[in-house]
């Protein structure tokens, strides 16, 4: 989405609002500027580092460059917790049957007219969706809604989670099986796609293949402004944004 901290801010505020042609649009004022808020001081943030999902069977390489730029962060004065992050495993499961399931009900007619088209992986991944039964969709539907709720809760209490973005070092396109890929890569980011939380991906470390590695900071509901200024805070501290993979 953007090369910088204050990029991703600028973006923000160009498409941050309520858009009453959507329905999905929450009639909800924007009252900040998250360009100037990239700048707010981050002394005494509560940063959690979850002890239980986000870092098992993580790649060395990927654990280590997450966790040295969670020690760059307490440098900055950041207060850093290690917690629990309760049935985060469900999160994941629910947001990946909602996502499939309506992306199918999007596409249907794509699938119906231009099925030759379309990869044979995204295929699936649609076929997965019309395969869902109404009573699974609504059922993870009411766990969305709990989900929400509780880790509205979580979001009292801290003010940033911070975990990797993806589990594994990142893999090349060839040779790779699309749909275990996919399901792999977005294994860490869709927690929070169900739960509609604020999060960022900020680069943190490099490979042995100089393939980049993501720190992934979550803020609370409406905490867009906290989470900015804590990643500018850090993208300032390191120089991870000025160097490039080598492709």
């Amino acid at each position: 989405m953007a090369l910088t901290v204050e990029d991703c801010a600028l973006l923000l505020d160009a498409i941050s609002g309520y858009d009453a042609s959507d329905p999905e649009s929450i009639p909800r004022p924007t009252a900040e500027n998250y360009h100037r808020s990239i700048h707010r001081p981050v002394e005494g943030l509560r940063v959690a580092v979850p002890k239980n999902y986000f870092f098992d069977s993580l790649d060395d390489t990927v654990a280590n460059a997450v966790r040295n730029a969670v020690k760059v962060l307490e440098r900055l004065g950041v207060h850093v917790s290690e917690v629990s992050y309760p049935d985060v495993e469900e999160d994941a499961r629910v947001s990946g049957l909602i996502r499939v399931t309506e992306g199918a009900a999007v596409h249907e007619r794509e699938l119906i007219e231009r099925r030759s088209e379309i990869g044979s992986d995204v295929v699936e991944r649609l076929g997965q969706g019309l395969r869902t039964s109404a009573m699974a969709y609504v059922l993870a539907k009411r766990t969305q809604t709990t989900k929400t709720r509780l880790r509205a809760r979580f979001f009292e209490e801290y003010d940033l989670l911070a975990t990797p973005t993806i589990p594994l070092e990142p893999p090349l396109i060839s040779g790779i099986d699309p749909i275990h890929a996919a399901a792999e890569l977005t294994k860490l980011t869709s927690p929070f796609n169900l739960t509609g939380l604020p999060a960022i991906s900020l680069p943190c470390g490099f490979s042995p293949q100089a393939l980049p590695i993501g720190l992934q900071l979550v803020a609370g509901h409406w905490k867009e402004s906290v989470l900015l200024g804590a990643a500018n805070a850090y993208e300032e501290a390191t120089d991870w944004k000025n160097r490039k993979a080598v492709l």
